[in-house]
Protein backbone atom coordinates (compact mmCIF):
# COMPACT_ATOMS: atom_id res chain seq x y z
CA UNK A 1 0.00 0.00 0.00
CA UNK A 2 1.42 3.39 -0.71
CA UNK A 3 0.63 6.80 -0.11
CA UNK A 4 1.36 10.16 -2.70
CA UNK A 5 1.79 10.65 -6.08
CA UNK A 6 5.54 11.49 -6.81
CA UNK A 7 6.88 10.84 -3.24
CA UNK A 8 5.59 8.87 -0.82
CA UNK A 9 5.51 5.93 1.55
CA UNK A 10 4.42 2.42 1.72
CA UNK A 11 4.29 -0.61 3.68
CA UNK A 12 4.71 -4.22 2.22
CA UNK A 13 4.80 -8.04 3.43
CA UNK A 14 5.77 -10.70 1.26
CA UNK A 15 6.28 -14.62 1.17
CA UNK A 16 8.11 -16.71 -1.04
CA UNK A 17 10.48 -19.83 -1.38
CA UNK A 18 14.07 -20.36 -1.40
CA UNK A 19 15.08 -23.76 -2.92
CA UNK A 20 17.27 -25.81 -1.96
CA UNK A 21 20.86 -25.25 -1.77
CA UNK A 22 24.63 -26.11 -0.57
CA UNK A 23 23.46 -24.87 3.43
CA UNK A 24 19.34 -25.87 3.65
CA UNK A 25 17.00 -28.26 1.87
CA UNK A 26 14.82 -25.23 0.81
CA UNK A 27 12.17 -23.08 2.93
CA UNK A 28 8.96 -20.73 2.89
CA UNK A 29 10.68 -17.31 3.99
CA UNK A 30 8.45 -13.90 4.98
CA UNK A 31 9.63 -10.58 5.79
CA UNK A 32 7.40 -6.93 5.97
CA UNK A 33 8.75 -3.70 5.99
CA UNK A 34 8.83 0.38 4.63
CA UNK A 35 9.22 1.65 1.65
CA UNK A 36 10.22 5.65 1.03
CA UNK A 37 8.91 6.32 -2.37
CA UNK A 38 11.30 9.61 -3.47
CA UNK A 39 10.40 10.37 -6.99
CA UNK A 40 7.39 7.96 -8.58
CA UNK A 41 8.06 3.95 -8.74
CA UNK A 42 11.63 4.03 -7.44
CA UNK A 43 11.85 3.05 -3.53
CA UNK A 44 14.10 2.81 -0.52
CA UNK A 45 12.86 -0.27 1.49
CA UNK A 46 13.84 -1.17 5.16
CA UNK A 47 12.64 -4.69 5.48
CA UNK A 48 12.43 -7.66 8.68
CA UNK A 49 12.35 -11.13 8.38
CA UNK A 50 13.41 -14.39 7.23
CA UNK A 51 16.64 -13.97 5.15
CA UNK A 52 16.98 -17.75 4.62
CA UNK A 53 17.41 -20.99 6.16
CA UNK A 54 20.48 -22.86 6.99
CA UNK A 55 21.17 -26.92 8.09
CA UNK A 56 24.46 -27.61 9.70
CA UNK A 57 26.07 -31.50 8.38
CA UNK A 58 28.24 -33.98 10.22
CA UNK A 59 30.05 -34.95 6.82
CA UNK A 60 31.81 -37.80 8.64
CA UNK A 61 28.15 -39.63 9.39
CA UNK A 62 26.34 -37.96 6.47
CA UNK A 63 23.24 -36.58 8.76
CA UNK A 64 21.92 -33.42 9.47
CA UNK A 65 22.50 -32.88 13.26
CA UNK A 66 21.25 -28.77 13.02
CA UNK A 67 18.59 -26.39 10.94
CA UNK A 68 17.24 -23.09 11.51
CA UNK A 69 15.81 -20.25 9.79
CA UNK A 70 17.68 -17.05 9.69
CA UNK A 71 16.57 -13.64 10.21
CA UNK A 72 17.45 -10.11 9.79
CA UNK A 73 16.73 -6.76 8.63
CA UNK A 74 17.46 -5.68 4.83
CA UNK A 75 18.08 -2.00 3.15
CA UNK A 76 17.09 -1.99 -0.26
CA UNK A 77 16.65 0.16 -3.55
CA UNK A 78 14.60 -0.57 -6.29
CA UNK A 79 11.21 -0.15 -7.72
CA UNK A 80 7.96 -1.05 -7.98
CA UNK A 81 5.64 -1.15 -11.34
CA UNK A 82 2.20 -1.74 -11.40
CA UNK A 83 -0.65 -1.40 -14.11
CA UNK A 84 -4.28 -1.11 -13.28
CA UNK A 85 -7.26 1.24 -11.92
CA UNK A 86 -8.45 0.61 -8.42
CA UNK A 87 -6.53 -2.84 -8.27
CA UNK A 88 -2.96 -2.79 -9.60
CA UNK A 89 -0.89 -5.53 -11.27
CA UNK A 90 2.66 -5.26 -11.58
CA UNK A 91 6.36 -6.75 -11.15
CA UNK A 92 8.75 -5.44 -8.16
CA UNK A 93 12.58 -5.51 -8.16
CA UNK A 94 15.35 -4.15 -6.06
CA UNK A 95 18.98 -5.47 -4.68
CA UNK A 96 20.72 -3.81 -1.41
CA UNK A 97 21.69 -5.65 1.72
CA UNK A 98 20.77 -8.10 4.09
CA UNK A 99 22.35 -8.75 7.96
CA UNK A 100 21.70 -12.50 9.30
CA UNK A 101 21.50 -11.65 12.96
CA UNK A 102 21.54 -15.49 13.90
CA UNK A 103 23.68 -17.50 11.74
CA UNK A 104 26.68 -19.96 12.38
CA UNK A 105 27.55 -20.79 9.49
CA UNK A 106 27.30 -18.13 6.95
CA UNK A 107 28.18 -14.95 6.33
CA UNK A 108 26.60 -11.94 8.36
CA UNK A 109 26.33 -9.67 6.14
CA UNK A 110 25.15 -10.50 2.53
CA UNK A 111 23.40 -9.25 -1.13
CA UNK A 112 20.02 -9.12 -1.14
CA UNK A 113 17.68 -9.43 -4.18
CA UNK A 114 14.24 -8.86 -4.34
CA UNK A 115 11.84 -9.72 -6.97
CA UNK A 116 8.58 -10.03 -6.70
CA UNK A 117 4.64 -10.01 -8.02
CA UNK A 118 2.50 -7.38 -7.17
CA UNK A 119 -0.96 -6.98 -6.37
CA UNK A 120 -1.80 -2.78 -5.33
CA UNK A 121 -5.25 -2.04 -3.80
Amino acid sequence: WRTGDIQGFGWHAGVGYLPPTSVGDGAVLASAGLKFFPYKDLYINAQFGLVGYEQTYDYYYGYSYDSEYLYGPSMLLGGDWTWGGKVGFGFNAGAGLTYNLNSGVSDDLLLAIDLGFLIRF
